[in-house]
Formats: structure tokens, C-alpha cells, sequence
């Protein structure tokens, strides 16, 4: 969608309400089926995009005149239009949501709550429900187990969002879009991304750990209003205050009256009791509730308040103590009750308390420990714990701590105590494919590290077993490690651990192990978010511009870019950046730079480069000199001016040769291939292909030798080679899917669709394309977009259904112009002219082509001989009905146009001719 068209509709919406002089309310109550006045307020401000439907029920409210409703149905239609044809496959079903285990025990004591919940969300006029109250009082096993029972009843299935690891409002869309396997690859916000995807979905939302989002909470609104088939669960320790939200608070389990003699059978039915003792079975398989200890389990959960996580931290310790023991040691903390904090709710103070307690129990080295581990975002590896928490010299700088041949030892008692979790893999073990609870020895032997540097296997982290603190455990672990003072210790040194770590994944990212690497760098995206927030709020700037620096080529490959700007460009403009050594500014600037120039706001990027440009000197980076030059070639190929973009992308390779640096001459060369096609130099361009594809096998590249693949598929594409066209694109797809490209996905498939269409087979050219454009739409890939629009319509336009194609060549062409790629901006003006013509309106097709073959001549993008045929039948068509005068003429007026006018006459024209076929 073209940026300028939503405000084109709110403008004309407001126009017509104007001159009628009607308030937004007063539309809303004229509207047939009764629209809110939010909704009306929100399409006029452009943050809801209407259906048709609404703009109808609009139209009428308004009575607007035939006049008004073309300008009205005209600019809906440039957004809207592109939409038609078969949906984007759905998301699949699934029984229950993932990415947080769910408990495979029962949930005790919440058949209640889950029964009402369960009816709130199938209530009709409920979009929202928040499950409120303290931490530890089962919030998330709650909504899971609703999830689970509500599942089937959604036909795109459950989507679980885990919140607690960011802290940070503005990653919300991010992570809900990572949830749903959305990525950013271009200036297109990622709640629009979010939006999109789900319009026409039907499915639960899950957004676990709200409460310390909150200035987030208009996302939530937002996607409720603008996606009608979704419906939110929200788990929180407070509401998100929403005019439409539904709270539910979450008490604790029922406990046995203090004082209250009960039989043991009637005890066991107690929940809070009934839990107890299942997590005590669950350590101590022979324990029994007995009349001997009844009345102590019965006073413990009293004390506790039948909150579920301090019942299962209490029931661990039967393992060391007896229950009557249990109560007299926990008894001296439950006496200070109050003296915590008055702000806090009287049970979130007890939980504190019983964290105290377990804490209490640990040994120094171990209270230690716990206390590292707090530093971590959520999952941490072994290798990580070894790193960050073993007891060892960092730079001179001595800190209690364990010795890293105890480590092991450590973690398993801090598991035993529900203070830490393990986080088994899916991975090959014994006959069930099944492992053991809990680390091993051998588990740290076969991480290959000590905890100072990375070997290969560093990148191979899905078979890890990972350690995981509760949130409210970790909370408190937070605060005991402030209180300690050794909080900026243990900040320092996770920083420098997920340094080096980004530092390792940046230089192997060229490499065979790239794809592993990318999945680690995603894998510890929260704790690289933890040290970059650390980095930057405690000033240590020449830290966060090494460690944004090193993270920008995974932000630009895993498609984080706006996240990926904001950190670099936080830490560049933050005081000390200048000080910081020269080699890291000139990451951060060319990081900064690139992450711009993939989301086309090539201003910021040639600035960025600029800067690095007397560094990339300085430092003799001849490499990052020659990178410049070919983005500046990027950008003029971009904006159609070949000459210079091919004299930019000769000087960088030229740069890259001398340096002798053969990732950057693969780079500068490929890069180079796309110019040198789309000028028509095909051979040429092949041997830039051939030899960027045989260095980047060399290394080991996949994702360079896919783009290589590609583009020889594209030159194959461009002679008309249908056969040689899908051999390459095939093998580039099967690279691109198992390294996760989505561009490299896109592309691949809309070569193989024209392919397709070259055979005659047009079923599949159309499947083809309908996923390559759901795929670039759901990324943000504007670019993508744009192509795929445009080449939808010359299929389309092949296969005779001249309606359709229209309607997606209308939709290219206003996405493409002015940013871009004009080329392609170009080919839908001809692929227009191609219909106006056949619609019997030969001297304006001649206009349009003269424009265009004008144009083209002053980029220097000459036609592909594989449309040579479709352009000179147009050509012919409309001298045959103009005669040669009529149609020279045309054709010189033609020429004197801008492209900007080009379209204008286009568009009006197909606007002409549709209203026409309508009247008739």
C-alpha cells in the first residue's frame, strides 16, 4: 500500500462530512447497521482501513453523489484491490498454544475459573480479557489451560506471546510479530505487518506477563478493533485499564480455615492442600496426607494463602525437612509480613517472604549464584551460566562466586529447590528419543567452551539444555543482587559474554555455519536486549557500539530492522560515542547505514556512510569503502539511473579486488549482476553471477550463493529460458527456505511462477505468485511487493483476464513510484497500455508508450527480450487503430511526458474505461 493513499481516503471521507455539515456522531447514528463513533474516528484518522462493507455503510450515512462515491471507491480500491483473489494460507490450527510447556499435571483447583473464562471469551460481545493478580498465583497456567480448552473453537488456532523477557513497550508488535513467524524487511511498521495478518483471522491471542508493558496497552486495542476475528487473553498483575477490556481476577486456591479441625479426606479436597500434596508426591512418591501431619499442611497453607507458587517452593522442601519443621522454619518470616512494603498487595509480600525463605536456605556460594542469575533475560545456556557466574578473574576484577567445576552441582540444587527451571530440548537421546532430567557433566563437556571464547559447536544451541528463573523469582533475585552490590559486576560481565558472542556469529555469518549462528543470535535475542539496555543506560557507550555494531548483519537478515536502527542509532548519539575506537564507530555507522538503506530511507543511509567513509581510510577498510560505493549504486539502480549505478558498481568491485577482500568482491559483484542484467548486458552479467556464486561457495556462503542462483535465474527469466530459469530459481528456493530468506523465498517463487506462465501453465504462475506476494506482504518487503503486483498483472494480463490485471498493475505502480524500483514502475506502465489499448483506446496506450520507451532510454533499462513480443503487440495495436501519422504522433506527445504524468494519464484512463463497462 502507497503510503500517501490512506490519508487520500480520510481526506476525501472528511471532505464529504464537511460539506454536510455532520459531526462524527452523527454519522455513526445514521450508518444502516449502527457503526461507533470510534470506528468512524478512527478510518477518518487513518488507523483502521475500512472493509467495503463499512465504506458502503459510510457512503449511505454520508448520501453521497455519484461523483463523490468514484473519488471514495477509487481510492479504497488502490488499497484494497490488491487483496482479491485466493487468501494467504492460514495459520495451522493448533490444539494448544506453544512456546511456554504447558504442565502436563492437573490444574488444581481452577475448574471454576476456567469455566468462567472460557465463557467470557465466547461471549459475543467480549473482545479482551485480562487475568489479573500477585505474581505466583497462577495467572499463566490459567490462560494456558483455557487456551487449550478454547483451541478447536478458532480455526487459525492459538498464538502465545511470552512478554516477560523484554522490558521495553516499543518491542510489543515485535514480539507478537515473531510469534507469528512475521518479519520486517522494510519501513512498514510491524503492528501494520500485524494487522494485516490478522484481518481475516480467526484466532486467540495469548499475551502472557503484561504488567510492566503497559504503556503498550493501545496495541492491544488496536489490534482488537482492526482484526474483528481475534480475541485477546491477557495475563497481568494489573488491568491494561481499556475502555473494552474484561478483568478477571485470579485469587488464590481456597485454604483450610486457621483454627478448623478437618478430616484428612475432606482436607485432601481443599485445593491448596491438594496441591501441596501433589508436588510433595512429585518429589517424595511414598508422601501421604495423614492425620499426623493434616494440621501442619493445613496451617502452612493458611499462612501461604493458598498461593500456588509458594506452595510448590514450600512442598520442594519436603525432601529436607519434615512438614511439621517446615512451618517452624518459615514461621520467624512470616511474622514480618508487615513490615514489607505498604504499596504492595498483603499476598505478593507473603510470596516475597517465601522466596526469602527458600533463599534463606541456600548456602553463600549458592545465594551467589542465585543472584547471577538473575541477570539473564530469560533462558540461559550453560555455557552462558559458566561465563558470567563461575568464580573467575574478568580483567583483574575478583568476585565471589563458584568455581566452574561446581557449577553443575549448583544449578541442580537451585533446580531441587523450584528456584531455577531446566528447559529440556527436543533432541536425540534414548530409544524415545527422550533425555534425562536436569544438566550433566557431559552437557558442559560437549559445549566445547569455558566460558572465554566460542568454538563451532557454540552455534549449535538446539540441543542445549537451557535454565530458566521464574519471573517472580527472578524479580526478587534482582533485587537481592542490587542490594548486594555486585549488580554492575554481573551486568558487565553478561555484556561481555553476548559480545563476544555477537562477535563470533558476526564473523561466521559468511560462513557454512551461518544459518545455526542466525538461529542462536534469535534464540538469545532477550539477552542481547538485557546487555544493549544495560549498555546504554549505564553509559558504557564504546560497549553498546560494539555490540550493536556486531549485531547488525542478524537485525538485517532475521529482518529486525526498525529494532535494529533504534539501538544503533541510540548508542551514535549518545555521549562518548565519539571517543569509542574508530573500528567500532565504523561498525556501528555501516550497520546503521545498511539497516537504513533496507527500509529505502536512503537519506539517513548515505549520511551514515558518509561518516564511516574517513574511518573506512583511517583504517585502511578498503572492503567497507567498496560496500559504500555499491549501496550508492543501489540506490541510483533504484531510483533508474543506470549509468551511474553501473559506474558505482564497477568502481566498488574494482575497490573490493584491490583490497583483496573476497567477501566483499562476492558482494560487490553480485550486487553489480543486477545492474548489469536490468541494463540488457546479459552476458556480462552472467559472468559477474558465475563468479560471485563460485566465491561464495568457497566460503561457504549459502545466503550469497542463493542470491547468485537467483539472479542467473533472473537472466535465464529475462532471454526467455523457461527450463534454465527453474533450475536455478529451484535450487536458490530449497537454500533460501532451509536458511529462513524470506526475500530469497519471495523472489524465487515469482521467477518460477513466470516460468510457469512461459509454459502456459497459468494455474500454477497464479498459486505461485498468490504465496510469493502474501509472503512479501506479511515481511514488509516493499520492493517485493511492487514486483509481484507488477508481474501478477502481466500474467493475468496473458491469460486474458485483463479486469484483474488492472487491478493489480494500478496497485504496483502506485506502491512503486517514486521510491521504486522504477524499472518495474515502467513495465506496469506498459503492461497498462497493453490493456488500455484492447479496451479500445489506442491513442492513449500510444501516449503511455511513448512515455515509457522515453523513459527508459534515459535509465538506461532497455525491455527484456522476453516481453519483446507483448510490447511490440501493443505497439502494433495501436498503429493499426491510430494509422502511421496518428500513431507517431501519439507517440511523440508521449515522449515529452514525465513519468509522474505518465501514470496520471494511466490510472485516469483505467479509472475511464472501468466506469464505463459499469454504466453499460
Amino acid at each position: 500500500m502507497q503510503q500517501e493513499s490512506v490519508p487520500g481516503l480520510c481526506d476525501l471521507l472528511r471532505a464529504c462530512r464537511d460539506r454536510r455539515g455532520l459531526s462524527q456522531e452523527a454519522v455513526a447514528a445514521r450508518a444502516p447497521s449502527g457503526l461507533t463513533v470510534e470506528t468512524v474516528r478512527n478510518i477518518e484518522r487513518g488507523r483502521t482501513w475500512p472493509r467495503r462493507h463499512t465504506l458502503d455503510q459510510l457512503m449511505r450515512a454520508l448520501e453521497v453523489d455519484a461523483e463523490e462515491r468514484d473519488a471514495l471507491v477509487a481510492a479504497w480500491v488502490i488499497r484494497a484491490a490488491s487483496a482479491t483473489g485466493p487468501r494467504p494460507p492460514r495459520a495451522t490450527p493448533v490444539p494448544a498454544p506453544t512456546g511456554v510447556g504447558l504442565s502436563l499435571r492437573p490444574l488444581v483447583g481452577r475448574d471454576q475459573a476456567e469455566a468462567e473464562v472460557v465463557g467470557l471469551l465466547q461471549s459475543e460481545n467480549i473482545r479482551l480479557v485480562t487475568l489479573t493478580g500477585p505474581g505466583g498465583v497462577g495467572k499463566t497456567s490459567l490462560a494456558l489451560r483455557v487456551a487449550a480448552t478454547v483451541a478447536e473453537e478458532y480455526p487459525d488456532g492459538v498464538v502465545l506471546v511470552d512478554l516477560s523477557p523484554i522490558r521495553d513497550a516499543e518491542l510489543v508488535p515485535a514480539s507478537i510479530a515473531k510469534a507469528m513467524a512475521l518479519v520486517q524487511e522494510g519501513t512498514r511498521p510491524l503492528l501494520d505487518l500485524v494487522e494485516d495478518h490478522l484481518a481475516e483471522r480467526q484466532l486467540l491471542l495469548v499475551l502472557d506477563n503484561f504488567e510492566h508493558l503497559l504503556d503498550a496497552a493501545g496495541v492491544v486495542s488496536q489490534l482488537c478493533v482492526a482484526c474483528p476475528g481475534v480475541r485477546a487473553l491477557v495475563t497481568s498483575r494489573m488491568a491494561l485499564r481499556l475502555r473494552n477490556e474484561q478483568v478477571y481476577p485470579v485469587v488464590p486456591l481456597a485454604y483450610p480455615v486457621p483454627g478448623e479441625t478437618l478430616a484428612v479426606e475432606a482436607l485432601s479436597h481443599v485445593p491448596s492442600v491438594a496441591l501441596f500434596v501433589q508436588r510433595a508426591q512429585a518429589r517424595r512418591p511414598d508422601f501421604t496426607l495423614t492425620p499426623a501431619n493434616s494440621a501442619g499442611i493445613a496451617l502452612l497453607c493458611a499462612r501461604l494463602d493458598g498461593l500456588p507458587l509458594a506452595i510448590e517452593l514450600a512442598a520442594a522442601r519436603l525432601n529436607v525437612l519434615p512438614s511439621v519443621d517446615l512451618l517452624a522454619r518459615m514461621a520467624p518470616s512470616l511474622n514480618v509480613l508487615g513490615e514489607g512494603p505498604r504499596d504492595l498487595p498483603e499476598r505478593q509480600r507473603t510470596m516475597r517472604d517465601v522466596i526469602a525463605w527458600s533463599y534463606g536456605l541456600l548456602p553463600q556460594d549458592k545465594q551467589a549464584l542465585f543472584r547471577h542469575l538473575s541477570v539473564f533475560a530469560r533462558d540461559c545456556t550453560l555455557a552462558a551460566v559458566l561465563s558470567v557466574c563461575a568464580d573467575q578473574a574478568d580483567g583483574g576484577d575478583a568476585r565471589p562466586g563458584l568455581a566452574g567445576d561446581e557449577m553443575l552441582g549448583s544449578l541442580s540444587l537451585l533446580v531441587d529447590a523450584n528456584l531455577l527451571q531446566v528447559v529440556e530440548p527436543v533432541a536425540e537421546g534414548g530409544a524415545d528419543g527422550s533425555r534425562g532430567p536436569g544438566p550433566s557433566r557431559t552437557a558442559a563437556a560437549d559445549m566445547g567452551v569455558t566460558g572465554r571464547g566460542f568454538g563451532a559447536n557454540e552455534a549449535r544451541g538446539a540441543d542445549e539444555i537451557l535454565f530458566r528463573q521464574m519471573q517472580t523469582v527472578r524479580a526478587f533475585a534482582l533485587e537481592e543482587l542490587e542490594a548486594s552490590g555486585e549488580a554492575s559486576t554481573v551486568h558487565r560481565r553478561h555484556a561481555a559474554y553476548y559480545l563476544r558472542l555477537a562477535e563470533a556469529a558476526s564473523g561466521a555469518l559468511a560462513g557454512p555455519d551461518q544459518a545455526v549462528w542466525l538461529e542462536r543470535l534469535e534464540m538469545e535475542h532477550d539477552n542481547l536486549r538485557v546487555a544493549l539496555d544495560w549498555a546504554r543506560s549505564s553509559g558504557e557507550t564504546a560497549l553498546g557500539l560494539s555490540l550493536s555494531g556486531a549485531l547488525w548483519p542478524f537485525w538485517q537478515r532475521h529482518g529486525h530492522l526498525t529494532e535494529g536502527r533504534r539501538w544503533i542509532e541510540s548508542f551514535l548519539t549518545a555521549d562518548g560515542a565519539r571517543e569509542a575506537p574508530p573500528e567500532v564507530q565504523a561498525a556501528a555507522l555501516t550497520g546503521a547505514a545498511w539497516l537504513a538503506n533496507d527500509q529505502d530511507d536512503f537519506g539517513p543511509a548515505e549520511e551514515r556512510f558518509q561518516e564511516a567513509l574517513p574511518l573506512y581510510m583511517e583504517l585502511g577498510q578498503s572492503g567497507h569503502l567498496a560496500g559504500a560505493l555499491v549501496h550508492r549504486a543501489l540506490r541510483a539502480r533504484w531510483q533508474g539511473d543506470y549509468h551511474q549505478a553501473a559506474e558505482l558498481g564497477e568502481g566498488g568491485l574494482a575497490l573490493a579486488r584491490y583490497a583483496g577482500d573476497s567477501v566483499a568482491t562476492a558482494f560487490a559483484l553480485s550486487r553489480l549482476g543486477v545492474v548489469l542484467r536490468e541494463r540488457g548486458e546479459f552476458k556480462a552479467a552472467g559472468d559477474a553471477y558465475d563468479e560471485a556464486l563460485e566465491r561464495y561457495r568457497a566460503f561457504g556462503d549459502q545466503s550469497g550463493a542463493a542470491f547468485a542462483l537467483l539472479g542467473l535465474g533472473d537472466i535465464a527469466r529475462d532471454q526467455g529460458h523457461a527450463a534454465v530459469l527453474e533450475a536455478y530459481c529451484s535450487e536458490s528456493l530449497a537454500q533460501c527456505r532451509e536458511l529462513g530468506r524470506s526475500w530469497g523465498i519471495g523472489f524465487s517463487l515469482n521467477n518460477l511462477a513466470l516460468g510457469a506462465a512461459m509454459r502456459g501453465d497459468f494455474g500454477q504462475a497464479q498459486a505461485l505468485q498468490v504465496e510469493a506476494l502474501a509472503l512479501f506482504r506479511r515481511t514488509g518487503t516493499r520492493g517485493g511487493v511492487v514486483e509481484l503486483l507488477v508481474n501478477s498483472g502481466q500474467v493475468a494480463n496473458d491469460r486474458g483476464d485483463y479486469a484483474q490485471g488492472l487491478v493489480l498493475l494500478r496497485d504496483g505502480v502506485e506502491i512503486g513510484w517514486p521510491v521504486g524500483p522504477q524499472w518495474l514502475v515502467a513495465t506496469g506502465l506498459e503492461e497498462m497500455a497493453r490493456v488500455i489499448v484492447a479496451e479500445g483506446d489506442p491513442r492513449t496506450a500510444a501516449l503511455i508508450m511513448g512515455a515509457v520507451q522515453a523513459w527508459r532510454g534515459r535509465m538506461g533499462a532497455p525491455v527484456p527480450p522476453f516481453r519483446w513480443e507483448t510490447v511490440d503487440g501493443t505497439l502494433a495495436a495501436a498503429q493499426d487503430a491510430l494509422g502511421e501519422d496518428g500513431f507517431t504522433a501519439a507517440r511523440k506527445e508521449g515522449a515529452e511526458l514525465l513519468p509522474k504524468d505518465a501514470i496520471v494519464v494511466a490510472i485516469g484512463s483505467t479509472n475511464h474505461n472501468a466506469r464505463k463497462r459499469r454504466d453499460y
